[in-house]
């Protein structure tokens, strides 16, 4: 069958595409176990993907031998009467993580710094700074509050934050426990990684992000909006949405800044990916560091890596990598199985509709594992 089929049984989408995968620095590894063909979802015609509450979303696949295949449903703009398309961009909120994190592991490995570096070397004054690390903050072991979660925060999402209230915010509540205790997700530590990503480079964490990696990789459809334009003007950006198809919403990214303010393509995401793991990106040894969960006092394994999830699946018991994203008022969910050299990335532009529902359902037909 010819990969570029529009279907109209294909599970997802009403429109489907198929372009070639996007170069990389290195090939990608090989596989050990074949997957079914991408192929496979389009007669599953009674296996639909979960209702979707959102205008509109993407979903890019790639599998071994048969490049990328990219699929769209819904609406980019409502009022508009745009349909969506899968070049179109949204915001990737958390998965902007794992760019801010290979940042750092790229200054670590020219000896600029050292995980082991404490957060008052590079960023003096924050409340027991000289007991964080950076891989404290990485492996999101601080015990640093959650500042997505502040009132000022939640309660006016259209304005513009510079890191530093963000980071004064968060050092005024009370941390939940010591550093390296224990393990809790916050959004806190990437912004201070950003500041440290500064204070190390003398550049701006942006600068840092597009001249060490959206460059180098080929991320054309990736860019930063806190100081970028999107590069092929605003057209090519999904409209984000709140609760409802009219419901629509400032939103300002400043507040995501190091930790989710990224926008970009489902096919860069998967270029990304590809690069991040297996390309020139890190040395070997910072890849599979990156890739190494954490463990907590007591021996208790965390399934976060070095600004890397792993999510666990019942396909040969391997693990995925990538991580997911929540960005107001779009959401992401980008991993890929080493295992089965499988990527699955998927976007929506609504706040009501998680993207990970659809990525899991591909996963259920392309490789018939299911994630925790």
């Amino acid at each position: 069958m010819d990969p570029c089929d529009a279907s109209p049984r294909c599970w997802f989408s009403h429109r489907c595409c198929c372009c070639p995968l996007a170069a990389v620095t290195t090939p990608r590894r090989p596989s050990s176990c074949r997957p079914p063909s991408v192929q496979s979802c389009r007669p599953c015609s009674t296996r639909r993907a979960p209702d979707l509450v959102a205008p509109g979303a993407t979903l890019t696949v790639t599998i071994p031998g048969e490049g990328l295949w990219v699929g769209a449903t819904g609406m980019a703009d409502v009022a508009q009467s745009v349909a969506m398309k899968g070049e179109h961009l949204f915001g990737i909120g958390s998965v902007t993580k794992t760019f801010t994190a290979a940042v750092v592991l790229q200054l670590r490995d020219e000896g600029v710094l050292s995980l082991a570096d404490t957060l008052e070397a590079w960023v003096p004054g924050f409340p027991r700074g000289d007991e964080i690390t950076l891989e404290h903050l990485l492996r999101h072991q601080t015990g640093i509050f959650d500042v997505a979660y502040h009132d000022d925060v939640v309660g006016d999402v259209s304005r513009d934050w510079a890191p530093e209230e963000l980071v004064a915010l968060a050092a005024a509540e009370d941390p939940l426990f010591a550093p390296g205790a224990g393990y809790s997700y916050s959004n806190t530590n990437f912004i201070l990684l950003a500041l440290v990503i500064e204070a190390a480079s003398g550049n701006g964490w942006e600068s840092e992000v597009r001249s060490r990696l959206l460059e180098p990789v080929g991320l054309a459809d990736t860019f930063i909006p806190t100081t970028e334009d999107p590069p092929g003007g605003e057209a090519t950006v999904a409209h984000g949405y709140f609760l409802s198809d009219d419901w629509t919403l400032l939103f300002s990214p400043t507040a995501g800044y190091g930790c989710g303010a990224m926008v970009a393509s489902g096919p860069d995401l998967v270029t990304w990916l590809d690069a991040l793991l297996f390309g020139t990106v890190l040395t070997p040894a910072s890849q599979a560091e990156m890739q190494t969960p954490g463990e907590l006092p007591g021996g208790k394994v965390i399934s976060y890596g070095l600004g890397l999830r792993l999510r666990t699946s019942d396909y040969g018991f391997a693990t995925k990598l990538g991580h997911g994203g929540d960005a107001i008022i779009y959401r992401a969910d980008a991993f890929h199985l080493p295992q089965a050299d499988v990527t699955v990335v998927a976007l929506t532009n609504g706040r009501a509709a998680e993207a990970r529902p659809i990525a899991d359902a591909a996963w259920e037909i392309l490789t018939g594992e299911t994630s925790d």
